[in-house]
């Protein structure tokens, strides 16, 4: 039985070891990435670069100095954020870590017409997306609505309206026209004999002959 114990307790405690170990290694992962990487610039030709510098805040800057004359970074006067590399010879390189975040302007103390700047971001800010293209607008093409047009009618020109006659019939002496027209139609008197046609005036010399 203290055989038995004594296993479990190696078995706990190498258990307990393994855990403090990935634990440890978890924890270090995270302060590497939570840490950034150094920056490095270069003077060279009188200039430096690159410029500007746009880094998170917390960054280390490195200059270094490929030129034959001396150089230094420092801060421009009234700038929010002071630092200064010093003089650098060539080959020599100084460091600033950048803890404040903005815009800062910088020169050369040797040659003051050597300007840059660096451009530190608050922690965790994102670089300012792109807006995205607004779609075409496509117009629909517009379909004119025939126009009604209605029919023009020609008013009857002003003044009496024309007179309706009927038919005149013959042989009656009667009009036979409706009743109403503008006055009635003389009777006339049939001057034919019934049956021969002629005047009555021929009938009556015929019959005295």
């Amino acid at each position: 039985m203290q055989a038995i114990g004594q296993v479990r307790r190696y078995h706990r405690a190498l258990w307990g070891t393994l855990l403090a170990f990935l634990i440890a290694g978890l924890l270090s992962i995270h302060l590497a990435t939570a840490v950034s990487a150094d920056v490095s610039v270069n003077i060279m030709n009188f200039k430096f670069d690159p410029t500007p510098l746009t880094i998170p805040v917390g960054t280390t800057v490195v200059w270094t100095n490929q030129d034959t004359a001396p150089h230094s970074a420092t801060s421009d006067p009234g700038s929010a954020f002071t630092f200064d590399t010093g003089i650098m010879q060539k080959g020599q390189s100084g460091k600033i870590t950048f803890s404040t975040p903005g815009t800062f302007t910088y020169f050369c103390t040797v040659h003051p017409n050597m300007h840059a700047s660096v451009v530190v971001t608050a922690a965790g800010a994102a670089p300012a997306s792109a807006a995205a293209p607004a779609a075409p607008s496509i117009a629909a093409p517009s379909v004119a609505a025939p126009s009604a047009v209605a029919p023009s009618v020609a008013a009857p020109p002003a003044g009496n309206p024309p007179a309706v006659t009927g038919p005149v019939g013959s042989g009656t002496g009667n009009s036979s026209g409706p009743s109403g027209s503008a006055g009635s139609s003389a009777p006339t008197t049939s001057t034919t004999g019934p049956s021969t046609g002629l005047p009555a005036y021929f009938v009556r010399r015929l019959g005295d002959g």
